[in-house]
């Protein structure tokens, strides 16, 4: 099996850009915060009490990629993808940054079309 190759510095801070864009515009999937089986944990460790707060998180995450995208880039795992149907035919970036004010790495992800 060939390993995929290391996307751009270029090409990774486009997709940062536009993950940035989607958000000012509105365009990212609401959750229920108080059943999704990932927001309502990571809102719990966090400290996070309200939804909009996560999101501000989730952007600010955003910015600090865009410092260092080829650092922060993480390659997704062939063998892991979406179970979300509505996304499940596009691709998914990966990243994770040390966020300075809660001292730990924060991970996250989004889908894009290539």
């Amino acid at each position: 099996m060939q390993t995929p190759r290391q996307p751009s510095y270029r090409e990774l801070d486009r997709k940062l850009k536009a993950a940035q864009a989607a958000f000012d515009a509105g365009c990212y999937a609401p959750v229920d915060h108080d059943t999704d089986r990932h927001i309502a944990p990571d809102m719990e460790q966090l400290g996070l009490s309200e939804i909009a707060d996560y999101w501000d998180l989730v952007y600010e995450c955003i910015e600090l990629a865009r410092e260092a995208p080829l650092t922060s880039f993480r390659p997704p795992s062939p063998s892991k993808s979406t179970k979300h149907k509505s996304i499940s035919d596009l691709t998914m970036w990966a990243f994770a940054v040390d966020h300075p004010t809660l001292k730990r790495e924060l991970y996250l992800n989004f889908a894009s079309e290539n």
